[in-house]
């Protein structure tokens, strides 16, 4: 309860102090000095100097600044992961797709790990990876494989199509 009463006073005497700092005080201007100096001001080479940020802006900035390169830190981690993941799904849609030609109904696995490394890639790439060749790979991998998977369920169509086996 105490806390609770010492935050307002401290709240109400830092709202004070920042609008006590960002308040510009201009000169008061007769009608013909405001007129030119509106001119003055519209006109396309003028330069405004720089400002300084006051105590509490600087803390502000700061704690922003902090807060979304933690924010953008685990985002990169996320990316970074989803490129590996990218790696190993499309690495196994390839293993699959050489041993479903030996071992029966293997080949049918080379379908959805072969969808998960290409969403997983373009997800990494969109959302900024450091590993970018990583993410292609994998994606490259897994798009290779539903290829050959698709040629060779063509080839298999055509040779039982042809085949007096029916």
């Amino acid at each position: 309860m105490k806390f609770k009463l010492l935050l307002f006073p401290a709240m109400c005497i830092y709202c004070l102090l920042i609008s006590a700092t960002s308040i510009p005080v201009s000169p008061k201007l007769s009608p013909v000095e405001s007129k030119y100096k509106s001119e003055i001001i519209s006109g396309s080479k003028t330069v405004s100097p720089p400002t300084r940020l006051n105590f509490f802006q600087r803390l502000i900035v700061k704690l922003v600044v902090k807060k979304y390169k933690k924010a953008h830190r685990a985002d990169m981690s996320k990316a970074d992961n989803l490129a590996n993941v990218s790696l190993i799904s499309g690495s196994a849609a390839a293993i699959f797709m050489v041993l479903g030609l030996f071992i029966p109904y293997v080949i049918l696995a080379t379908i959805p790990a072969g969808i998960i490394a290409m969403i997983t890639g373009g997800a990494a790439v969109r959302r900024g990876t450091k590993k970018i060749g990583t993410a292609k790979t994998g994606k490259a991998l897994g798009l290779g494989a539903l290829i050959a998977f698709a040629v060779l369920l063509i080839v298999a169509a055509i040779a039982l199509s042809n085949s007096d086996w029916w």
